[in-house]
């Protein structure tokens, strides 16, 4: 039983290998990946936040982790000037502000 339910899991998040779904490269298949596990997850009810923590890992890995996650939604950049354009995209009227 334990068996079956490992083989239908492995076979639901990999359509890539065991279906007709197409990727064009790793990046994709993880995605997608993370997709599929996530309706699992809403179909019982669970919703995985962003940043929740697997306790068993270590800072440096926690916060690569993160980063990894929020990359995937668009949240990553090269460098602090990209940081800024979005802080004013988003937020204009905060520039304007005084500092206290």
């Amino acid at each position: 039983m334990m068996l079956s339910g490992i083989n239908e899991k492995l076979i639901y998040r990999h359509p890539h290998v065991f279906s007709t779904a197409k990727v064009k490269d790793a990046e994709e298949v993880l995605h997608n990946w993370q997709e599929l596990k996530q309706k699992e997850k809403d179909k019982k009810g669970i919703r995985i936040h962003c940043c929740q923590r697997a306790e068993n890992l270590p800072a440096l890995s926690y916060s690569q982790e993160i980063q990894d996650r929020v990359a995937e939604v668009g949240f990553d950049w090269e460098n602090d000037q990209g940081v800024m354009k979005n802080w004013r995209k988003k937020w204009p009227n905060l520039s304007r502000l005084k500092r206290v």
